[in-house]
């Protein structure tokens, strides 16, 4: 990551997360950066009405939150059914970093996932990541975000496809596990 540690004064930033405490430890950490505005908010209908009079350049939100989730609020942003900018970079943090969680978040539109526990140094890079080199948006059938894919390959063509047969994991029965013991 290097030594710069620094952010756009100017930068503002939406802390969206419903655990007080870890809203207050991500205003620090950002602060730390050389941030001082933030849009702050418990929960993503809270944030998108705040957000809407703000306009923040970057959401730090979380993933599982009450009444409306980080995920649902990202949706709901990148189908531009709220009044933001669809590109704005949501980096979304999730204290369940299983592949299922992390798989929904990126699925919803998030432009980062960070699992907890978090670091500056971990949010600092998602955050440089998602405003300095920023993956164009992609539309793909109710989907409109950042590409998955972190490098352009270029077109998709038949010559890239795999050359292996798909082999598809299927978990052993606990009957058919004790037969082979």
């Amino acid at each position: 990551m290097g030594t710069d540690t620094r952010l756009p004064k100017q930068l503002c930033v939406a802390v969206v997360a419903d655990n007080e405490p870890m809203r207050g430890v991500i205003i620090e950490m950002l602060r730390s950066f050389g941030l001082a505005s933030f849009v702050v908010a418990s929960n993503g209908i809270d944030a998108l009405r705040k957000m809407a009079a703000h306009h923040p350049h970057v959401i730090v939100a979380d993933c599982l939150m009450q009444p409306m989730s980080g995920v649902t609020m990202t949706q709901m942003i990148r189908r531009s059914e709220a009044k933001l900018n669809p590109h704005t970079p949501i980096v979304m943090i999730t204290g369940h970093g299983e592949y299922d969680t992390v798989a929904m978040a990126r699925d919803a539109g998030a432009s980062e996932v960070l699992a907890k526990p978090i670091t500056g140094n971990a949010l600092l890079a998602r955050i440089k990541a998602s405003i300095e080199k920023p993956r164009p948006f992609v539309r793909g059938g109710d989907f409109y975000g950042p590409d998955r894919r972190r490098r352009n390959l270029g077109p998709f063509g038949a010559e890239r496809r795999r050359l292996q047969p798909i082999i598809e994991y299927q978990p052993q029965s606990a009957e058919r596990a004790s037969h082979m013991r």
